[in-house]
């Protein structure tokens, strides 16, 4: 359960920029983050944004997680999100999505599927 939240808060806290948000227009974006488990590692990443309407995109994503206390992982996601427009520079989104991550500690490696769950905010360039 504790993992479950890690990766629910990993994709709150995941924020960028982007100017793509109309049907069949895409955008690839750099994301930054933290993970709130027992070490807490800064995390950063970069992802593709498929817009299939308006408000409705799928994003998959790969993210970093920096190496703390000789923890570190990768991620890989594929996520959805319904954007409401704020104005025209801002926008939040609800995510929902499957994820697949790689941990790493010393000699310890461990791979897990998990489920994302969040909000997201946007800045329009």
């Amino acid at each position: 359960m504790k993992k479950l939240v890690v990766m629910l808060m990993l994709a709150l806290f995941s924020m960028g920029a982007y100017a793509q948000t109309q049907q069949g227009q895409s955008s690839f974006g750099f994301n930054l983050g933290y993970n709130f488990n027992d070490i807490g590692n800064a995390t950063i990443g970069i992802d593709y944004r498929y817009c299939v309407t308006d408000e409705f995109r799928l994003t998959p994503s790969i993210t970093h997680f920096v190496k703390n206390d000789g923890l570190n992982a990768w991620a890989i996601d594929m996520n959805a999100h319904y954007v409401f427009k704020l104005s025209d520079m801002f926008g939040f989104y609800p995510l929902a999505g499957l994820s697949l991550s790689f941990w790493k500690a010393g000699p310890f490696n461990e791979t897990r599927f998990g489920a994302n769950v969040g909000l997201g905010g946007e800045v329009y360039a």
